[in-house]
């Protein structure tokens, strides 16, 4: 800021304190909400048991449902995905279940800065669609915008043109329902508190300018 007059007038830097409130306010949140871990449990031992506990623990799920609430918290929404991939054949890993050695579930977080997701719903609030528009670079190194759109059975793939928007693909996710589980809420965290965050800030600022 330019601060003086006339011949000592000049430039100086202005001091500007960040203070990770919001920060502290979403961990401690989520640290409250799903810091101890999710308890499984069934009233039978058999090969499905075993195979979602095998699948708990292979895609870190604690720690994935630790993600979502943080995410939620201060982006207002995000979502699980979850996606069925093959085995390759030279994989050492074998399943302890048995099921399907062929294929692989496996999930992931979805994160706003990666991507836009939309969820549809209808009349009731049932969520009957869902799509995730992310991009990419294609092979002249330009981007490119890609839609997932998801319903009970599959995922089409949707590529933005010069005509507009064009499925490009159609596959069977493998799921009898939308992989999905998506969770919002209407305000961040720490909205209700950012005035006082700011006043805050600004306080603490012009003392260290004052020093």
């Amino acid at each position: 800021k330019v601060v003086g007059k006339g011949e000592d007038k000049r430039v100086v830097k202005a001091v500007r304190i960040p203070l990770a409130f919001q920060n502290y306010i979403v961990d401690f949140s989520t640290a409250f909400e799903v810091g101890e871990p999710v308890t499984v449990s069934g009233d039978e031992n058999n090969n499905v048991s075993d195979a979602l506990t095998d699948l708990w623990k292979e895609n870190r799920l604690d720690a994935l449902i630790y993600d979502l609430v943080e995410e939620r918290k201060s982006k207002y929404q995000s979502a699980i995905l979850f996606y069925i991939r093959d085995i390759s054949a030279g994989r050492s890993f074998v399943k302890s279940s048995g099921i399907n050695p062929k294929k692989d579930i496996k999930a992931k977080v979805l994160r706003n800065k990666d991507g836009v997701m939309t969820p549809i719903f209808d009349s009731s609030m049932d969520m009957i669609a869902f799509s995730w528009q992310f991009t990419t670079k294609d092979e002249k190194g330009k981007d490119k915008t890609t839609i997932w759109l998801y319903d009970n059975q599959n995922v089409f793939e949707i590529e933005k043109g010069k005509a507009g928007f064009k499925i490009v693909d159609t596959k069977v996710h493998g799921f009898d329902c939308i992989p999905i589980v998506y969770t919002s809420q209407e305000n961040t965290e720490y909205q209700r508190v950012l005035p006082l965050i700011d006043r805050y800030e600004v306080a603490l600022s012009k003392l260290g300018a004052s020093n």
